[in-house]
């Protein structure tokens, strides 16, 4: 096997149709460089394979042009991969290969590795990606992060805890049996803590879905949107926490 390897998760990443152009470039000097005096009947000679999904279809090929038209002509692409490879490495023995794998649906999935039995070689590889890639770096880790998880998840907790005491203490006055208000609260707090599991893991599948790891083929209309969408969580959150808190602070201090 291949004896040095390079790898990388790739995070926060926006790639248009010129940064899909400037990594192929890059990845086709790489093979040609290599191909240099290796006959293409060699199992050293690198070929480069693309495999793209969009609009729930996938297609493998190896010419670019055919791999570009697929890339425009694409309402949603879901996932893109460039493998450099020999028959060598493809039988994992011996020699480099470089794969590239994007998904904007798997977080998982998307990764830069190298390998190669020349150190030197994955290195410099693996360093030139990584410097094209990190140019198209977003803004969406603001976004995609434990405290954005956190947040709501903290947004829901006081909405149900504030929600199960407005609602017993309504219980109660109306039924009006004797030491039954901490029954109530608990009973409701249960319900809304079951119901609030599915909405949690909604509301987190929203957000992946606004702000992807991968965002291929940006357009001006989907930041205007974006931006429309974190004001409005941002207003209608500060309203929640003023309208909860008022309500704890009627309840408990008064």
């Amino acid at each position: 096997m291949s004896k040095f390897l390079k790898d990388l998760y790739l995070k926060n990443l926006t790639l248009s149709e010129s940064a899909i152009e400037e990594i192929n470039t890059e990845i086709e000097n790489v093979i040609n460089t290599a191909n240099k005096g290796v006959s293409p009947l060699s199992i050293n000679y690198l070929i480069l394979k693309y495999i793209i999904r969009f609009d729930e279809q996938g297609y493998t090929m190896y010419n670019y042009e055919e791999f570009k038209s697929y890339f425009k002509k694409a309402k949603k692409v879901e996932s893109v991969l460039f493998s450099a490879y020999s028959i060598d490495s493809f039988n994992a023995i011996t020699g480099k290969c470089v794969n590239l794998n994007f998904d904007s649906n798997d977080l998982n999935n998307c990764h830069l590795g190298v390998t190669d039995d020349d150190k030197n070689w994955t290195n410099s590889i693996f360093n030139d990606l990584k410097q094209i890639l990190d140019k198209h770096k977003n803004l969406y880790w603001l976004i995609r992060n434990s405290w954005t998880a956190f947040f709501v998840q903290a947004l829901g907790a006081l909405g149900a805890f504030s929600i199960s005491l407005w609602a017993a203490n309504k219980i109660y006055k109306k039924f009006d049996i004797e030491n039954s208000l901490v029954f109530y609260f608990i009973a409701i707090l249960l319900l809304l803590g079951n119901l609030w599991t599915p909405v949690y893991q909604s509301i987190l599948c929203f957000i992946n879905s606004v702000w992807p790891n991968i965002k291929f083929k940006p357009k001006k209309r989907s930041a205007v949107f974006q931006w429309f969408i974190l004001m409005i969580a941002t207003y209608f959150s500060y309203k929640v926490f003023d309208f909860l808190l008022g309500i704890i602070k009627t309840k408990l201090i008064k």
